[in-house]
């Protein structure tokens, strides 16, 4: 319909209302009576809005109100104002739709879009007022305003607007929800749930989906229903129990809705959906080795394809099946193919495809070709686990039925795809358990990843994968997939429905489209498997949602490639065919190009019976009736086609029926069920032993009885050229018979390459024994047919294996044949002897119908598959080779005359005696030029003479010393007085750089170095303690093999003894730096352990190549360049090691590779910025590089920068520094604040002991013991609240813990007081993926729309907003850094302090703390810290150390202990309270019958006097752990945990009591290998976890396997009583020990103790589950 302009031209940034009005009667909403709504469209563009009646799509949101309220808003694709800037084009889109729009005064506002609205730039205006009225709509149909991501809540809300039919009314009885299979940590089920085969049928009949002119029931089908997403497939099994139609996968749930209950489809599976090639693919496919050659093969073929379909039958089938028209195919079978009707739809579809040679938007060629041998199928999981990682099922509708790919390598990739390794190469095998999953690919659901996640980040939830057979086309070679990661969402604050609109208006593809265009140059110049194209596909796959990502300047400027391009070559020749195409097509006019000749019938009839294709969408059945109606047309005899039937592919019915219209002679009857089993040369028995009775499917076309055996090439010629599968059968006499298997269409009268393609097989009636053998045809193997001459040869002529030939006239014979019986088997020629143009007495021809795709398979079984030849893998480095700079390489003439004169020909005397006629600005040109030529004799003589002038240029030496660490050493060697330490004037000027360089030398001399520090000892006693503590950071970052790095670190504090006693806080502030500096460098030790000379050592990762440039200026700095697809942990704050991957090739006495520390202190996309600890070599741009990664520095420097901040500026940054450090803690006198609000705390809900906690919040320091159980967080949200309300102004509270776990505990308790807005509240984290998603909102990055690490721009707001808060939640550690570094807190909470070094603890309380509380149980595990740095007490914690000194006297200081326990019953409680409480612990839970009721199950639980269950107990396993590993495991101990897990979970509830919630299970285990090995046996719905891992956490039931068994009776750190106290104390209900007494209690008197309070059960395993 003609639209109306309602505005024309828009003003970009003047429009600021939308208000019209046009002749509402010509454009009424209104229904067809097809059924489809017709309602208002919007048309926005740059230059217009124009207003018409569209059709609606269908979806849930207009079936569920009335479509006439809606507007469809559509805009142009690319929406930009000529000759303004993009951002003025969303600008104005941002005001539209926050305007709305008024049409005949309704107003229409933005309401929502699928998201293939999105990508088609359409979306949905809703008549109302306010963006409250819609909104309420909106959200009464799901749970969206949970969804804090704005991008993820359009996308939710778009499930609604998805194009789908309303379809079917399911009750909600009827489904399940199911869990999703889940092996090693990933998904396999992902959007894949599960259908009965009835409710599929029911859903057919109501789409009323019809193939071939019959009923056709998808056995995949794409839903949308409630809050469900994906794929349903058919499942058998649900026909069996009745009870659910439908299972949904736990994955396909996307939010909570209980409105609407009908079930929509949006696509479904089916049959003959031929695949294509597109550009992605084809580029792909030419990297991994697809010759352009074969790949313009292909297209030639495609091409036939197309102009075939104007005349063959079988060609138009299969254009008009891939384009989904079947209605086109029946009438072409049906009426013919010279019926005008059904011309035109070929033309038509012809046309299209040649039209689809250009993108339509742009105009721009690209690559669709149709492949034969491959589907586009819909991908689901295999439910029953029977197929092997690697394998997949594919069963496809043919034209003889359903047919399964067997033993065939297929190629598997989903679009869009950008690396080689999303294209799969996988087995196609057959399972009978699969066979009613049909077109569709099942994929395997065991193993490392989905196969679907490899191929572009794939998943089952309704994507479609290209299924490939095609041997020409399935590469030799594949390439390592791609590890995608999940999109990292970015939550809001608040989410407005102005933020959705901004959304939409803001979305665009530019970002996917420069990246893809950038893809296809790199891949014209370096192909798709370059560094640079998978960084651009690692980028591609991050840029979703359309928004914008930055891509680093080195990949936007590739250089032009040199050879034409294979898509290219396919583009020309595309052009070339569209226009020799349509040219035949105008001089061909409306002409009747068909005759109704005999001969030409003939033609056809052949051709369409030839066809080897199974698409065609007819029945075998149908097609017969077709050659018989043609043939009784034409006056043709149907017998002459008999042979090309595919008689296996009727039914025995339509066999019989057929046999009643023809005479059925003994042939035509073994044609028909199996030709060999009436053979006239073999015997039955023969073909048992080679397989050969099998359902091959062999129709006998020639038999020399019948046809004479001078025929026999005449008919050979026949098979050669028509049939691709034949065997010839020939007999000489009744001792020996040979069978030819041939593949293939060959040229007669030529000498074609066979090999592979031929095997032979010999038959001996009378042997006693049966020789099942099969010679194939090696590579270099022809075959020569023509009118009188087979032969078979390899090479050459006189190496014939087969030669059968019409002998000369005057013969008395009709053939004669030879053969080299060796070939085939030496038993056989022994047996036979010699056969030498013996009489042929019988020769057979059977075929394979060209359409039997089975038989052929089954054929084919003959001949060997093409293996895989080379794996690619995605890091593959060429390493390039160097010159290390010489005197030998220099060019001299470059340089000044002075330095040429006295370096070049002189000696090294001469060269020395030669300085004392330089100026110092010469000799700085001389020491400049050795440097850097590496000529440390030289540099060595010039610097020392330098040293020797009466008053040394010191800037000058300690550039020189920036340039050549080892250059100090010679400055103590020349002016440090013998005997003495300190360095004198004026080198003590610059003292820290003559340290600095001795310790950045040390990799290279030493225990040199060691040896100097000591010489210098007075001087390293005057440094400041700040400067000391970087020496000490420089040592642990910079000396790389551990033991000489302790050794320097311990050295440097025995010259700092006199200082570091000289009060209690200088000797705090040294054993803290020493244990963090040491704690540190052992840290990087473990994450990069490098050998005596600084070299590191293999890694389990392997290090990162890259690429390193200096920055301009900066001796010390360095842009390293990371490729962006490379899985590195390497991040801001790391600490990196860079090697030089190859040693000089003109280095021949040194062989060294250079090495260097650095830490990263700017990191974006592919680039990193790193200070580095040592000069980099001249050659740095030459030098390949591999990145090592040495550990996260970050808290260790926030931890160091809070020691040296303590000791420099003490009481004005913690009030508490006295008792901290023991700094004069005995006279300082400490206010107590005053709690005036706290009749506002209700404290009559606390015990005693947490009331006199919350109380505690008055004392400047307040220490709150909290076993477990005790109500910690609820004392601390207490706490909290008291705090607040009496607050003085501007003071803020600084509210940490030591994990992000224990903060959002905290956080999510608080907020529900309600006493604060959430504006007042502030969560900092500098990884927001860290922060529980609920409460992502109350993060910086929520708060200010973005991330200041990613948009430096964001930096002041974020500060604001951190100032402006009243209390702010964090980690220890997170407090030092970011925003926070700057910010004073008066008030400190410190959860879980026991878990954090005291160290970590100072980060928070050196930010102006006045007031803190430490909360925490010290006697459970400690921090975890590194050997050394627990040597040094670098675990014990702050809170430990005051609970537990004497610092009774100490004014300031309260100590609380929370005494009742809520977690666990007495009987729980007994062991641990007795053994790690002193006995104080009370228990404040009562055990009730409620709880038996609950426990009760299969597990045999102990029960005492009242008949109430004992639930702590110890079950015994004496099978032996495992041996010879670092980490244990013991497989007796899994079995029966594996047992005890399957008893408890077999609940015994009363009928009554079903509603019972069953108790939840958690696992935990002392060893990482037996968590492993758990993980494979139990299932997903319990907890397992190491024992350190479950600290803070809890269960109904622990079940504790302690792994060790051993006669050595040896338990290792199962000894340490905080670890046990841990495991004792996780338990809400039930407590269940697994372990060997006497390996546990012989050399542990805890265990004992501990085991003496469980009652033992024993559980014997059964015998079907040993081993398991």
């Amino acid at each position: 319909m003609v639209g109306v302009v309602l505005q024309s031209p828009l003003n970009p940034t003047d429009d600021v209302s939308w208000s019209y009005t046009y002749a509402h009667g010509q454009f009424k909403p209104h229904k067809t009576r097809k059924g489809t709504f017709m309602g208002i469209q919007l048309s926005v563009s740059p230059q217009s809005i124009e207003l018409k009646l569209a059709p609606f799509p269908s979806n849930r949101i207009l079936h569920n109100d009335d479509p006439s309220e809606f507007v469809l808003v559509t805009l142009e694709k690319i929406f930009r104002f000529e000759g303004h800037p993009g951002h003025v084009g969303t600008d104005y889109l941002k005001r539209f739709f926050a305007s709305g729009v008024t049409l005949n005064g309704k107003r229409y506002r933005f309401y929502g879009h699928s998201n293939s609205q999105l990508r088609g730039r359409s979306c949905f205006f809703r008549r109302g007022n306010t963006d409250k009225e819609l909104d309420e709509r909106i959200y009464k149909l799901g749970s969206f305003e949970k969804i804090m991501n704005v991008a993820k809540r359009a996308k939710r809300i778009g499930l609604l607007f998805s194009g789908a039919e309303i379809d079917y009314d399911l009750d909600p009885r009827y489904v399940k929800d199911i869990p999703d299979i889940i092996s090693n940590g990933e998904m396999f089920s992902d959007g894949c749930g599960l259908i009965a085969k009835r409710l599929a049928a029911q859903l057919s009949r109501k789409k009323g989906i019809i193939i071939r002119g019959k009923n056709y029931v998808p056995t995949v089908y794409q839903i949308r229903y409630r809050s469900y997403k994906g794929v349903l497939m058919v499942h058998p099994d649900l026909d069996k129990t009745k009870d659910h139609f439908v299972h949904f996968r736990d994955s396909m749930k996307k939010f909570t809705t209980t409105i609407d209950k009908t079930l929509s489809v949006v696509a479904y599976s089916e049959p003959y959906s031929f695949g294509r090639l597109n550009s992605d693919i084809v580029v792909l496919l030419s990297a991994l080795g697809v010759s352009t050659e074969q790949l313009v093969e292909r297209q030639a073929e495609y091409f036939k394809w197309i102009s075939d379909a104007s005349e063959d039958v079988t060609s138009a089938a299969n254009l008009l099946s891939a384009m989904g028209k079947h209605e086109l195919v029946e009438r072409l079978y049906l009426d013919g193919i010279e019926d005008r009707e059904v011309r035109k739809g070929i033309a038509a579809s012809q046309n299209k495809e040649i039209k689809d040679f250009k993108k339509e938007e742009t105009g721009k060629d690209r690559v669709r070709m149709l492949i034969p041998q491959s589907r586009l199928l819909f991908g689901v999981c295999d439910p029953y686990k029977v197929l092997r990682p690697g394998e997949v099922h594919v069963r496809i509708t043919t034209r003889t039925g359903a047919t399964t790919l067997k033993a065939v390598d297929v190629m598997v990739i989903r679009n869009p795809c950008l690396h080689p390794g999303d294209l799969l190469k996988l087995r196609a095998t057959d399972h009978p358990q699969l066979s009613h999953l049909v077109d569709c690919v099942v994929f395997s659901s065991v193993g490392k990843r989905p196969a679907p996640s490899m191929s572009s980040g794939g998943d089952l939830d309704g994507d479609k994968f290209m299924v490939c057979w095609d041997e020409k086309i399935v590469p030799k070679k594949i390439a390592e997939s791609y590890d995608y990661p999940a999109p990292k969402e970015r939550i809001s604050g608040k989410i407005t429905r102005t933020d959705l609109a901004n959304h939409f208006a803001s979305y665009n593809a530019i970002s996917l489209g420069r990246i893809s265009t950038l893809h296809r140059k790199w891949a014209i110049a370096k192909g798709a498997m370059s560094p640079e194209c998978q960084e651009l596909n690692a980028l591609h796959s991050q840029c979703v949602d359309g928004a914008g990502i930055k891509i680093p300047d080195r990949l936007q400027t590739p250089p032009e490639g040199t050879e034409p391009f294979v898509l290219d070559v396919l583009a020309e020749k595309a052009k070339e065919f569209a226009a020799q195409f349509t040219a035949i097509q105008e001089a061909q006019g409306d002409s009747d190009i068909y005759s109704q000749d005999a001969e030409d019938v003939h033609d056809r009839l052949i051709r369409l019976l030839k066809s080897d294709d199974p698409s065609m969408a007819m029945s075998e059945f149908d097609l017969v009736q077709l050659v018989l109606r043609k043939c009784r047309q034409s006056g043709l005899d149907v017998h002459r086609y008999l042979p090309y039937i595919n008689w296996n592919a009727l039914s025995a019915q339509e066999k019989y029926v057929l046999g009643s219209y023809f005479v059925l002679n003994p042939e035509i009857h073994s044609q028909m069920w199996n030709s060999l089993l009436q053979s006239n040369i073999v015997r039955p028995q023969d073909l048992t032993a080679r397989g050969l009775n099998r359902p091959l499917r062999l129709q006998r076309l020639y038999s020399s009885e019948m046809q004479g055996r001078a025929n026999f090439f005449e008919y050979f010629k026949y098979a050669t050229q028509d049939f691709v599968r034949k065997v010839v059968l020939v007999r000489m006499d009744n001792r020996f018979s040979i069978g030819i298997f041939i593949r293939g269409k060959y040229e007669w009268d030529a000498d074609p390459l066979v090999g592979g393609q031929v095997a032979v097989c010999s038959f001996q009636p009378t042997a006693s024994q049966v020789l099942a053998t099969y010679r194939t045809a090696t590579v270099d193997y022809r075959l020569h047919a023509s009118d009188n001459r087979f032969q078979l040869y390899n090479k050459n002529l006189a190496n014939t294996f087969i030669f059968i030939n019409r002998p000369p006239p005057r013969s008395d014979a009709d053939l004669t044949i030879s053969i080299a019986l060796q070939q085939i088997n030496a038993n056989v020629q022994r047996q036979i002897g010699r056969i030498n143009r013996e009489h042929v007495t019988a020769v057979e021809i059977h075929v394979v119908s060209p359409r039997d795709r089975e038989a052929h398979q089954l054929f084919d079984l003959r001949f060997s598959h093409v293996p895989t030849e080379e794996l690619m893998r995605r890091f593959a480095y060429e390493k390039v080779p160097w010159l290390q700079n010489s005197l030998r390489t220099i060019d001299w003439e470059a340089q000044e005359p002075h330095v040429r004169e006295i370096m070049r020909f002189t000696t090294l005397e001469q060269f020395k005696a030669g300085l004392h006629d330089l100026t110092l600005e010469a000799i700085g040109d001389v020491l400049n030029v050795a440097i850097t030529y590496h000529s440390n004799d030289h540099a060595s003589i010039a610097f020392e003479h330098v040293l020797q002038l009466a008053d040394p240029p010191m800037a000058d030496i300690a550039a020189w010393l920036d340039q050549l660490p080892a250059l100090a050493h010679l400055i103590l060697k020349n002016r440090l007085e013998p005997g003495s330490q300190l360095l004198p004037p004026p080198f003590s000027r610059i003292l820290m750089t003559i340290l600095q360089c001795i310790i950045r030398s040390a990799n290279e001399f030493g225990i040199m170095a060691l040896v100097a520090l000591e010489k210098l000892k007075d001087s390293i006693c005057l440094l400041d303690f700040a400067h000391y503590a970087e020496l000490l950071w420089l040592a642990a970052h910079s000396v790389r093999y551990f033991h000489l790095c302790q050794e320097i670190l311990m050295v440097l504090s025995d010259c700092r003894e006199e200082v570091s006693s000289r009060s209690p806080s200088a000797t705090y502030a040294h054993h803290h730096a020493l244990a963090v500096v040491s704690n540190r460098a052992q840290e990087a030790n473990a994450e990069c352990r490098c050998d005596p000379n600084g070299r590191p050592a293999k890694q389990k990762q392997a290090p990162l190549h890259v690429k390193i440039f200096p920055v301009d200026g900066e001796s010390r700095a360095v842009k390293v360049h990371v490729r962006v697809d490379s899985p590195s942990p390497v991040r801001l704050g790391s600490h990196v090691r860079l090697r030089a991957e190859m040693v000089a090739q003109n280095d021949t006495q040194s062989v060294r590779q250079f090495t260097m520390d650095g830490i990263v202190n700017q990191s974006s996309k592919g680039e990193l910025r790193v200070d580095l600890l040592h000069t980099p070599p001249p050659e740095l741009t030459q030098m390949q590089w591999l990145m090592y990664h040495a550990g996260i520095t970050t808290t260790s420097r926030a931890m160091l920068d809070a020691i040296i901040k303590l000791d420099r500026e003490r009481r004005d940054v913690c009030r508490l520094f006295g008792i901290i450090t023991g700094e004069d803690r005995l006279t300082t006198q400490y206010e107590e604040r005053i709690l005036a609000n706290v009749v506002d705390i209700d404290l009559s809900r606390f015990n005693d002991s947490q009331q006199a906690a919350i109380l505690s919040a008055s004392n400047p320091l307040s220490l709150i013991w909290g076993p477990p159980g005790t109500g910690k967080t609820t004392v601390v949200v207490a706490l909290l609240s008291l705090l607040v309300k009496n607050l003085a102004d501007e003071e803020k509270i600084l509210m940490t813990a030591s994990t992000h776990n224990a903060v959002d505990n905290v956080l999510e308790r608080f907020i529900e007081l309600g006493i604060l807005d959430d504006s007042e509240i502030l969560r900092v984290a500098t990884d927001v993926s860290k922060v529980n998603k609920k409460l992502q909102k109350y993060t910086i990055d929520a708060q200010i729309g973005g991330s200041t690490l990613d948009n430096p721009r964001l930096i002041k707001q974020a500060e604001k907003r951190a100032k402006d808060a009243v209390i702010v939640f964090t980690t220890c550690t997170g407090a030092g850094l970011g925003v926070l570094r700057k910010i004073d807190f008066g008030l400190v909470i410190i959860d879980e302090a026991s878990q954090v070094t005291e160290p970590d603890s100072l980060i928070p309380l050196v930010k102006g703390c006045k007031q803190a509380v430490l909360v925490g149980d010290h006697v459970q595990l400690r921090p975890t810290v590194q050997p050394f740095g627990k040597a040094l007490q670098f675990d014990v914690s702050l809170m430990e150390r005051l609970y537990t000194s004497d610092t009774a006297q100490t004014s300031g200081i309260s100590r609380i202990m929370l005494n009742v326990q809520y977690r666990f019953p007495l009987a729980l409680a007994r062991f641990p309270s007795t053994e790690f409480y002193n006995g104080e612990l009370q228990t404040g839970t009562v055990w009730t019958p409620a709880h038996d009721e609950r426990m009760r199950s299969q597990f045999p639980w102990p029960v005492d006097a009242n008949r109430h269950l004992r639930t702590n107990v110890f079950v015994p396993c004496a099978a032996e752990e495992d041996m010879c590993r670092s980490s244990k495991s013991n497989q007796g101990q899994v079995s029966l945990v594996a047992h005890i897990v399957k008893l408890l979970q077999e609940s015994t509830f009363p009928p009554e009591n079903i509603e019972l919630q069953p108790p939840s299970i958690a696992v935990i285990t002392p060893y990482t290998r037996q968590l492993k090995e758990l993980k494979q046996k139990l299932p997903p719905s319990v907890t397992i976890s190491t024992i350190d891992g479950f600290q803070g956490r809890e269960s109904d039931i622990i079940v504790y396997t302690t792994v060790r068994c051993n006669e050595m009776r040896d338990i290792g750190f199962l000894d340490d009583a905080r670890r046990l106290n841990v495991a004792w104390t996780r338990a809400r209900l039930g407590r269940i020990i697994v372990g060997h007494r006497s390996t546990l209690t012989e050399n542990s008197p805890l265990w004992g103790r501990a085991l003496d309070d469980c009652e033992e059960v024993i559980i014997d395993l059964p015998a079907e589950e040993h081993g398991h």
